[in-house]
């Protein structure tokens, strides 16, 4: 936990500002425009990470990795929420709103606390292969459209989103635990853990406990994300009856 090595410190440093000044831009241009021309941005992001992740499918398919061309990890869910969220409507594109806005934030936290765990040391070699290069682009993406989404405003965050993150982490970790222990593989952190106090869960209590303690922890922190985020929307909302009836006075 917070230990950067040079290249990630360099790399997430530009491209931060890099997120920082494309959301500046467009928050100016499109402010004022409605919520569909406000939306095109985060649109044109999802676009550029569904692209990225095909080519990095289409080149692990290549090299014969096929571990990872299943959904076996937290962010392998992340391209097909925010495509359901931007391009579809309905309760099922509300429900990949709800998780996505609060995936991309872990992601963003991760970013500032343990970019080795999003990262790993891609960003040493990060023009020797697309891969490595993927590593930095798809989660920057996540974190552009995280920050389009909020200063843009064009979210919303309703009371029964907090049973859509039920939903949806029940989902995932249903799919990911047994492929973990089928394929012997780490997936999620579900056969051992890089933080310490759920690692010591683990050998204190034993493997079933630690799952439990793991998957419990993962939805108290999504479930804490979306209460934020309600809180959010909820200002927004007041803020705009507030203006409307300073209008109407």
């Amino acid at each position: 936990m917070f230990k950067f090595s040079n290249s990630q410190m360099i790399s997430i440093s530009i491209s931060f500002l890099i997120v920082a000044c494309i959301t500046i831009i467009l928050f100016f241009l499109l402010r004022n425009k409605n919520i569909k021309i406000r939306k095109i941005p985060q649109k044109i992001a999802t676009i550029f990470l569904i692209v990225s992740e095909i080519i990095k499918y289409f080149l692990m398919i290549l090299q014969g990795n096929y571990y990872s061309l299943y959904p076996t990890y937290y962010c392998s869910y992340i391209w097909f929420w925010f495509l359901c969220a931007d391009f579809f409507k309905g309760k099922f594109a509300d429900s990949c709103e709800a998780i996505s806005l609060c995936g991309s934030f872990c992601v963003f936290a991760l970013f500032l606390t343990n970019p080795s765990s999003l990262l790993g040391i891609s960003t040493d070699y990060l023009f020797s292969s697309y891969l490595n290069f993927h590593h930095l682009l798809f989660h920057c993406l996540v974190v552009l459209h995280l920050s389009l989404t909020l200063f843009l405003k064009t979210f919303k965050f309703e009371k029964i989103y907090f049973i859509y993150v039920l939903i949806w982490v029940g989902i995932m970790c249903a799919i990911i635990i047994p492929r973990a222990y089928i394929f012997n593989q780490n997936y999620m952190d579900v056969l051992f853990s890089n933080v310490r106090i759920l690692e010591v869960i683990r050998l204190k209590f034993g493997q079933i406990v630690y799952d439990i303690a793991l998957v419990g922890s993962l939805l108290l922190i999504l479930e804490a994300l979306s209460f934020v985020f309600y809180l959010l929307y909820t200002l927004s909302l007041n803020k705009q009856k507030v203006k409307f009836s300073d209008r109407h006075v």
